[in-house]
């Protein structure tokens, strides 16, 4: 026998106690490949297009109510010829029993959330603006005090750090952490950890060098400049000794 029903309406399929309303069990010699348990499989009486494909409703009673969905997942085409079909893994959340897309990835691999066509490998959005300071595009950490958020504006691409003494820092494979922005001053150090102006290169260890170049290529005058509006700038070099 290969279908079971038992006394709860369970439905086995190769599974002689199924535990769920159906509950499927194919067995195999495979030990490290996929194993295709079920086919599920979408039919046109027209022409096949890209968008068309199978998916899977799901679907809550609403307190008390008729049920309405909640949401779906399926793959539909992102190439269809009348040779060959590639297939896109789609996620869609329903409001209201309207379906939006939310995330894709498609034939290539490439990872769109809020955006159908995705152009690198990881694509976030699809306008100019997305995400803000209080919801940032991508966040990692807690949802008031996380450590790196990126967003963007109308204009502007902008990294932030909400929530953290120790700002945002730049590490490299061999010297580890080469730039810090300082979380509480804006400070920035090169080759500095504890930036104590606004721009510190190196520091008074021994055995550490901190180097600033301007190069200058073309005929043009290579500056440096400080200025003040008060005639207080100085340029300073001096011993540590």
């Amino acid at each position: 026998d290969t279908l079971y029903i038992n006394s709860a309406g369970n439905v086995g399929i190769g599974a002689s106690s199924p535990q769920d309303r159906l509950h499927v069990i194919k067995d195999s010699s495979t030990t490290n490949d996929t194993v295709d348990v079920a086919r599920i499989e979408a039919t046109s009486s027209g022409t096949p297009a890209v968008g068309f494909g199978p998916t899977i409703d799901f679907r809550a009673e609403r307190g008390g109510a008729s049920s309405d969905s909640v949401g779906r997942v399926g793959f539909v085409a992102d190439t269809m010829t009348s040779t060959r079909v590639d297939g896109a893994f789609v996620v869609e959340t329903a409001v209201d029993g309207t379906y939006t897309e939310y995330l894709r990835v498609t034939s290539t691999g490439r990872l769109g959330i809020g955006n159908t066509s995705p152009n690198g490998l990881l694509h976030i959005g699809d306008s100019n603006a997305e995400g803000s300071s209080a919801n940032p595009a991508l966040q990692i950490g807690g949802a008031n005090t996380y450590r790196l958020g990126f967003y963007t504006d109308s204009e502007g691409g902008i990294i932030q750090n909400l929530n953290g003494d120790d700002g945002l820092q730049f590490r490299v494979k061999t010297k580890g952490e080469a730039m810090r922005v300082d979380g509480g001053t804006g400070y920035v150090g090169i080759g500095n950890t504890s930036p104590s102006a606004t721009l510190v290169v190196g520091t008074l260890t021994s055995g550490q060098t901190g180097t600033m170049k301007i190069n200058n290529e073309g005929g043009n005058t290579a500056t440096l400049e400080v200025l003040s509006r008060t005639n207080r700038s100085i340029l300073r070099i001096a011993d540590n000794d």
